[in-house]
């Protein structure tokens, strides 16, 4: 052998031993990249969907705030024509399926012995909902079984204010609602916005031909 190819042999099999650690590596770290890349994404999604859900807690509470405004009361007409306004809104989430929107008017009610304590509104219309996923933790209770729970504020009296929940079940991108553990978050996306009303006024009229959507475990309410 001459002194030329005793020098080049060892070389050859260097390189041949690094392809092989290179191999290696890529084996290894590939599913660790691809991890990492589908993560981001599941994460990206979600944080989307938590915005949406955000938007449409705080579109339904300025909505139905401005009951009263000019002196004109809203129908129950009007409240389907909302609910399917926010369905549409929220594309791509599935509100109709995977989501819950609840909608409450709290009062401010004087008591006999001077203070004052959050209410219902009234009997009928004060709590609404619509959405297919009844499994939803309702904040404030349901009005037909439940009166209202201690809130972070007392209302002043006769003062009214539309609270608007909105809960959303995550569909995972990858297909398993296994994944949001790794990012220590919820399945069920809830978000709420809190609004007072513009005239202080709170009045729907009956409409026959549109019931009320006042049945807490109802995907419809009605």
């Amino acid at each position: 052998m001459s002194m030329r190819a005793s020098f080049i042999a060892p070389l050859r099999g260097l390189l041949r031993a690094e392809r092989g650690i290179a191999m290696m590596e890529f084996a290894i770290g590939l599913p660790v990249l691809l991890g990492l890349t589908l993560g981001a994404l599941e994460l990206s999604n979600y944080i989307i969907a938590s915005n949406t859900v955000q938007r449409l807690a705080t579109a339904s509470a300025d909505m139905l705030s401005q009951t009263g405004v000019n002196n004109i009361s809203t129908t129950e007409a009007q409240i389907y024509d909302m609910f399917y306004a926010l369905d549409v809104a929220a594309k791509p989430l599935d509100m109709r399926s995977r989501g819950r929107i609840i909608l409450t008017v709290i009062k401010g009610v004087a008591q006999g012995n001077g203070t004052v304590q959050n209410q219902f509104a009234d009997a009928v219309y004060s709590q609404q909902f619509d959405g297919g996923y009844v499994g939803a933790n309702i904040l404030l209770g349901c009005r037909t079984s439940v009166t209202l729970p201690v809130y972070n504020r007392t209302l002043p009296a006769n003062e009214l204010m539309v609270h608007a929940q909105v809960s959303y079940q995550y569909a995972s991108l990858l297909g398993s609602a296994n994944v949001l553990s790794y990012f220590n978050v919820p399945p069920v996306i809830t978000r709420t916005a809190v609004f007072r009303m513009r005239k202080n006024m709170f009045n729907i009229t009956n409409d026959n031909s549109h019931p009320v959507k006042s049945k807490c475990t109802s995907a419809t309410g009605t």
